[in-house]
């Protein structure tokens, strides 16, 4: 029988640290060294490219990336420019902006009323019930009226506002659709997740229609006063009152008085050619009318003034 020496563990040969020098620490091996050494030499390459590269840099040197550029922490970073639009570009994006959204909103009506009509509302879940009317020709009929009776079906399928069937066809026909109760309850989750879509999509079509009168507000306050008009004075009383230079006048609409001056651009077409108008003019025009009015003068002198 041959005896077999145990293996080394060790992967070379190593010296026990003398006891004069534990105050010192481990004793360095060579694989220690080697790294220390490999992690020296690599930081002096990298110092020693810097200085060659610092040594070789031309001081005249230019690029024009270097306008737009800038140095933040080490790195370089682009300057980003603003965007400088013109009112008119600004104009365009926000009709487009508006079309946008007026697009995305009828469409989703659209899908709105898709799903309505694949899905019947039930008058147990809506908060608003529809009320159905009958008319009966006596007071007796009106005390023994029966509902049931009155609709031909039976009396637990009254409160049904849908697919209520009649007592003939459930005499004649089978009950069709599901009837496990496992299908039921997989039919009833269907049609909730349904009615959670649409109540979603129903609210997120209320939210693009506010956004888009919000746009169309915004983009109407752009335009020059002038040619604004305020929805409250669209169809309230005027009265006008203008001196008879035509200079200037007074436009009174529901208590809200203006300043009016006279634009030598503005003209009127009629059956004697154009004319400029002033507010003198118009406040000519508007009792000149008023008056043909009262004396019930004909439709031409009702619908055109004479000067």
């Amino acid at each position: 029988m041959t005896s077999q020496k145990p293996m080394s563990t060790q992967s070379g040969l190593t010296v026990d640290e003398p006891g004069s020098r534990k105050h010192l620490g481990l004793l360095e091996k060579k694989k220690d060294y080697k790294l220390r050494a490999d992690d020296y030499h690599r930081k002096q390459k990298t110092l020693n490219a810097l200085r060659k590269k610092v040594l070789d840099k031309n001081p005249d040197e230019f690029y024009y990336k270097m306008i737009n550029t800038q140095l933040k922490d080490g790195e370089h970073v682009i300057k980003q420019k603003a965007d400088k639009m013109t009112e008119e570009q600004k104009k365009v994006m926000r009709t487009q902006d508006i079309g946008y959204v007026e697009m995305k909103r009828v469409a989703e009506s659209k899908k709105i009323e898709r799903l309505k009509s694949e899905l019947h509302f039930l008058d147990a879940e809506s908060e608003q019930k529809n009320s159905h009317v009958f008319f009966v020709d006596t007071k007796k009929e009106v005390i023994d009226f029966n509902l049931a009776t009155h609709l031909n079906t039976a009396p637990e399928l009254i409160n049904r506002a849908y697919n209520r069937p009649t007592l003939d066809t459930l005499v004649k026909k089978s009950i069709q659709g599901a009837v496990i109760p496992k299908t039921i309850k997989k039919l009833a989750k269907q049609r909730k997740v349904r009615y959670e879509e649409l109540s979603q999509r129903i609210d997120r079509e209320k939210k693009m229609f506010a956004i888009s009168q919000k746009i169309q507000t915004r983009k109407d306050l752009q335009l020059p006063s002038s040619t604004r008009v305020r929805p409250s004075l669209i169809d309230s009383p005027i009265t006008e009152k203008g001196d008879e230079q035509g200079a200037e006048g007074t436009v009174t609409r529901g208590g809200d008085e203006r300043r009016m001056r006279s634009s030598p651009r503005a003209t009127q077409s009629g059956p004697l050619g154009e004319k400029e108008i002033t507010a003198g003019t118009a406040a000519k025009d508007v009792r000149v009318g008023a008056k043909a009015m009262e004396r019930g003068g004909t439709e031409f002198e009702k619908c055109t003034p004479k000067d």
